[in-house]
């Protein structure tokens, strides 16, 4: 039989040929087996069996095993998504080579390589987690978190592992790991995203899980403390390469590559992300801020190196590099910022040292757009996280007690904890002074991180902004906007060199807030900025120089309207010099400043109001320590200022102030606009002294004006009036808040072109209570051009005049005290006006009363007052000054004219007589000569002269003048007594017979009956005996109707005689009756004399005297002349 046959025949061969065969079948079987068998078999279980495990369609088109090579191979892998035939995870090609040979030599696993083939991934977050209680869904659900839940419950029954103890890495080697040709496609449905990235690979090369030794850059493995073998094979020192690469469909990289090893872990490589889009991966936080990255692109590189030492890590970076590029960040409708680079330069970072080193951080060209309101600024809310927006209410309503308790829970540490700020750097950096509380060591690790920046740069920055929170709206424009600084250190021990260079633009909104992206549309500022200095950060100080240069004062109006109804054209303002400053408010700054060409406009008239060429503060000194201000020159080149009144008599100046309504708009909700903030016990005292301490000193050297020039119009008038003065010139000197000092001023000018002014003197207006000594004085002004004011207030044109004024005044404590000195000369009133309110003095007479015989009037005028009345004006007491003197001069003229040749008698309009008598007395002729000298002085003058009588006892001497005329004519004698008077009359001879004639024919008694009567009244008065005759002739005086009583003792017989001749003399004299006419021709006799004496005596000009009608309008309470005076 064959088979038995073969069996015997191979029993007979040789052993070893035995052996050979066993081994070839056994070989056969294995490649039958495992290249034949186990594919087929693994080809229709595998899909099947990981269909069941995952809970998706699993497929795989090929598997084959190469028995000699011991290689396998899987083609066609796929992972369905659920319920879809979309691929979720998928390969063409999975090849593993295991080195047995290697593994048998080197009793290691080796594996000769592992290939991955166009591998694909498709990941994608379904819906987004829902915390709320009334939600079943507690996470977020992605595409394959339906397959971990799978693995899940197939896991639950499954006997949880026991816990191992950590053994070591087991030894393994791998020729090559290449992952080529991968793609993966990451989907978020909850902010439809979509990124793909469809080139990724990835080499592993010499993996060998023992390696000790890599070729790692020096600068890299500086400080490592592992150390090699001398012996280690060159194999070992190239062992575990790995390399990746990643590249995204918008031409973006990312790479690393580099060599490592497990134990002790050491890892060293360079990391590479270039150009990778932003605006892709942007939409993944719109549920975290509203901004939007709409372009831009990241670029980061550098080399690590992750080392283990004594159970810590050390990781080092150098060389890295970091940008963004065209980065573009959006609102929901337009760019609000743009970024061209930003750069950080040679970083370097060792956590050993704990120090980070960065050669440069610049930003290029960034472009921000932000709109300034009531609710602030845009962009804050863009940029601010939603979550926070929501919280933020809650925590503005929650009361200060509460933070308090939750900033002071033990349980919850504080934010300072949490996150040191710079000055916990600097602390931490700061020596030890021995004031300090140990600090823990722990906590000083976290706080030791220094950072140190070699330079930063921003260049070409461009920044717009739309303000509406003061205006209506302004667009606002820096650029370009440079800053660059020096070394910055963290611990802020170091000073930080700065230098800023900005250009500044302001213009009023002419277009929507969406075009501000468009920057053609607004104009390049002119406005320049630039200021280098250094910053002593851990002082809180900064010094250094500002420069500012054409800032236009126009761009400033919008905000200067809100207040006042001014409008600035043109204008541009300088400033220049050093400056110190820190946080404990001390400003220091030296330098100069100027304003040139600025017109300000009144914004109620559209007319200039203020003006000047050029503004010059020179030599500015100011120091927040000191108090003071010092400015060495202020030069005015040109100044002009305009006044103006209106027609309802309102000046230009009167409406600057833009009157403020009471608004609540602006007052946040739920916060009391006058609510009153809490004051700490003893603050306000405590800010009134410093206040009072702190009292700002202020010098001023010099101030100087060329040129200067005013402008004065009044329209309340008829017609309008309006004067200038040009070429003002001067100087005040030495001006200061000091109040034992006071400026010389010295100012030169012209009125109208030809009339020279000066004020001169001394000024302090800058203490509390303003001095001043100041003298300002006009020469030959013409009076002409005041005719609106002479027609309005006095009531004539002026045809002619020039006036000159020489006018101090000293203002100290609050008192005014002046000496205003008024020449007007050849003043010649003209046409007189209907106006009411010219004054109703006589004008005309006031004129003649002061001007002299040349024409001039020279007038002295001395005022005063209290600044602190409320009534106080400086032209109400001039004007009161000068009303006062014409009100006195028509009012009392005649002591006026007394004045004026030096007498003391006021009363020259006065002139008396003896009663009776129209001859002048010496006063009288004194009083006559008096005036006569002072109308030689005012030619323009005439005199009224009126007689007047007293009437009672100028009829008295009239009867006394006609009974003594009937005496001597019945007595027939050559004269009468010179002494005669009732107690000196004869009771014997011709004149007692004349006079008992003339008192029968006059009472009709008897002169017995009249002795009678007298006897009787001395009886009467016996009691009296032994008192005087006066006495006793005024008892007998008025007897004659009286009735008589019996005589106790019979009188002396001779003063019976004498008490009857006195009692008949008054009764005749009573009896004698004065008519009117003759007490009229006397008044009219003294009125004459007085003209006489004048003219003929006293050279005064007869036409310039005047005899009213006394007899017509007789004045009968004074004896005398009463004298009134006209003007020719």
């Amino acid at each position: 039989m064959p088979i038995k046959n073969l069996t015997t025949s191979f029993k007979q061969q040789p052993k070893w040929r035995r052996i050979a065969t066993y081994f070839l079948l056994a070989y056969l079987f294995y490649a039958l087996i495992l290249g034949l068998v186990a594919p087929l078999v693994l080809e229709s279980k595998a899909p099947k069996i990981l269909s069941e495990k995952l809970g998706r369609n699993v497929s795989i088109d090929s598997i084959r095993i190469n028995p000699f090579l011991l290689r396998a191979r899987v083609s066609g892998f796929s992972i369905e998504e659920a319920g879809r035939d979309d691929e979720f995870i998928a390969f063409t090609l999975l090849e593993l080579d295991v080195g047995f040979w290697q593994t048998l030599f080197s009793f290691t696993p080796t594996l000769e390589h592992f290939y991955l083939n166009t591998p694909y991934a498709h990941i994608a977050r379904v819906s987004e987690g829902d915390t709320s209680p009334t939600s079943d869904q507690e996470s977020t659900v992605f595409n394959f978190s339906d397959i971990i839940d799978t693995l899940t419950k197939a896991n639950e029954n499954s006997p949880e592992p026991e816990a191992q103890e950590p053994s070591e890495i087991p030894h393994i080697r791998l020729g090559e790991f290449r992952l080529s040709n991968g793609h993966i496609s990451v989907v978020d449905h909850v902010t439809d995203t979509q990124l793909d990235y469809p080139e990724l690979s990835f080499t592993l090369t010499n993996l060998d899980t023992h390696a000790t030794s890599l070729s790692v850059d020096a600068g890299n493995s500086a400080g490592n403390s592992s150390t090699s073998a001398a012996d280690n094979s060159s194999e070992e020192e190239t062992a575990n390469h790995y390399a990746f690469t990643l590249a995204t469909t918008e031409g973006g990289s990312v790479q690393f590559n580099g060599q490592f090893q497990l134990s002790p872990i050491d890892i060293a490589g360079t990391f590479e992300v270039s150009n990778i889009a932003l605006a892709p991966l942007w939409p993944l936080s719109d549920d975290v801020i509203d901004a939007k990255i709409t372009d831009g692109a990241l670029s980061f590189s550098l080399n690590y190196h992750l080392s283990e030492d004594n159970n810590d890590f050390r990781f080092q970076a150098n060389d890295a590099e970091l940008s963004l590029s065209h980065l573009v960040i959006s609102d929901k409708e337009t760019a609000r910022v743009k970024l061209a680079e930003l750069r950080l330069s040679d970083i370097n970072l060792d956590t050993k040292n704990q120090q980070v080193d960065v050669a440069n951080f610049s930003l290029e060209q960034p472009w921000i757009s932000a709109q300034i309101d009531k609710s602030g600024v845009d962009l804050v809310s863009i940029f601010t996280p939603k979550g926070l927006d929501k919280k933020s209410p809650q925590a503005g309503s929650s009361s200060p007690s509460t933070t308090a308790a939750t900033e002071a829970s033990p349980a919850t540490p504080s934010s300072t904890e949490a996150s040191p700020t710079s000055s916990d750097f600097s602390a931490s950096a700061a020596p030890n002074t021995g004031n300090s509380a140990p600090v823990d060591s722990t906590q000083s690790d976290k706080v030791a991180w220094r950072v140190i920046l070699q330079g930063f740069a921003l260049n070409d920055g461009d920044i717009i902004v739309q303000e509406s929170m003061l205006t209506d709206g302004v667009n606002w424009r820096i650029f370009p906007l440079n800053v660059s600084t020096g070394v910055i250190d963290s611990t802020l021990t170091t000073p930080i060199d700065y230098a800023i260079d900005i250009k500044l633009d302001g213009s009023l909104v002419q277009s929507s807030p969406s075009s501000l992206s468009d920057t053609s549309s607004i104009a390049p500022p002119a406005s320049s900025i630039v200021s280098k200095g250094t910053i002593l950060a851990n002082e809180q100080a900064v010094s250094g120089t500002i420069d500012v240069s054409q800032f236009g004062l126009s761009q400033l109006q919008p905000y200067v309207e809100q207040y006042l109804n001014l409008a600035l054209e043109d204008g541009s303002a300088a400033l220049s010099g050093t400056f110190e400053a820190n946080s404990d408010s001390k400003v220091v700054f030296d330098g100069q400043a100027n304003i040139a060409s600025l017109t300000i406009i009144d914004g109620l008239k559209q007319e200039p109001l203020l003006q000047w060429a050029d503004f010059q503060a020179e030599g500015i000194e100011y120091s927040s320590t000191d108090s003071t201000l010092s400015l060495q020159k202020i030069t005015l080149d040109k100044p002009y200022a305009k006044l103006l009144i209106a027609q309802d008599k309102q000046t230009n100046f009167s409406n600057i102030v833009v009157e403020q309504t009471a608004s609540t708009s602006n007052t946040p909700e739920g916060v009391q606009s006058n609510a009153e903030p809490n004051v700490a016990p003893g603050s306000q005292t405590q800010a009134t002294s410093a206040e009072e301490a702190s009292e700002l000193v202020i010098r001023i050297q010099e101030i100087v004006f060329n040129d200067g020039s005013a402008y004065f119009a009044d329209n309340s008038l008829r017609p309008r009036f309006a004067s200038g003065i040009e070429s003002l010139n001067g100087s005040i000197t030495k001006l200061s808040s000091s109040a034992d000092t006071a400026a010389d001023v010295d100012i030169k000018g012209k009125i109208d072109g030809y009339a020279p002014v000066a004020l001169y003197g001394s000024i302090n207006p800058l203490i509390e209570d303003i001095f001043l000594d100041l003298t300002f004085t006009v020469e030959g002004a013409e009076l002409t051009s005041v005719n609106p004011y002479s027609g309005t207030y006095m009531g004539h044109f002026i045809d002619k005049g020039l006036l000159s004024l020489d006018i101090q005044y000293l203002l100290e404590n609050n008192q005014l005290a002046g000496n205003n000195h008024v020449v007007i000369d050849q003043l010649t009133l003209g046409r007189k006006t209907d106006s009411d309110q010219a004054l109703s003095l006589p004008l005309g007479l006031a004129i003649a009363l002061l001007e002299d015989s040349n024409g001039v009037i020279d007038l002295g005028l001395e005022v005063s007052g209290d600044l602190d009345s409320p009534t106080f004006g400086f032209g109400s007491i001039i004007l009161k000054a000068i009303g006062n003197l014409i009100t006195k001069a028509v009012t009392a003229p005649f002591s006026l004219l007394a004045n004026l040749v030096g007498s003391d008698d006021d009363e020259l309009n006065e002139i008396d007589f003896t009663h009776g008598s129209s001859q002048l007395t010496d006063a009288a002729s004194s009083k006559l000569a008096t005036l006569a000298d002072a109308l030689s002085k005012r030619p323009g003058l005439r005199v009224n002269i009126e007689g007047t009588v007293d009437e009672v006892p100028d009829a008295y001497e009239l009867a006394e003048q006609k009974l003594q005329q009937q005496l001597l004519t019945l007595s027939g004698q050559e004269a009468l007594p010179v002494d005669l008077s009732p107690s000196t009359m004869p009771v014997n001879g011709p004149l007692a017979d004349a006079l008992s004639e003339l008192f029968i024919s006059t009472t009709g008694k008897t002169v017995e009956e009249e002795r009678l009567v007298v006897i009787a009244k001395l009886q009467q008065s016996a009691d009296g005996e032994g008192l005087g005759d006066d006495i006793r002739e005024d008892t007998c005086e008025d007897t004659g109707n009286r009735g008589t009583t019996p005589a106790q003792v019979t009188p002396d017989a001779a003063l019976v005689e004498q008490a009857l001749y006195i009692a008949m003399y008054n009764q005749v004299r009573s009896g004698i009756d004065i008519p009117k006419r003759e007490l009229a021709h006397l008044a009219d006799a003294r009125a004459k004399t007085v003209k006489n004496v004048l003219a003929n005596d006293l050279a005064v000009d007869a036409n310039r005297l005047f005899l009213l009608n006394s007899r017509q309008h007789l004045q009968l309470k004074k004896s005398g002349v009463a004298l009134t005076l006209e003007a020719n």
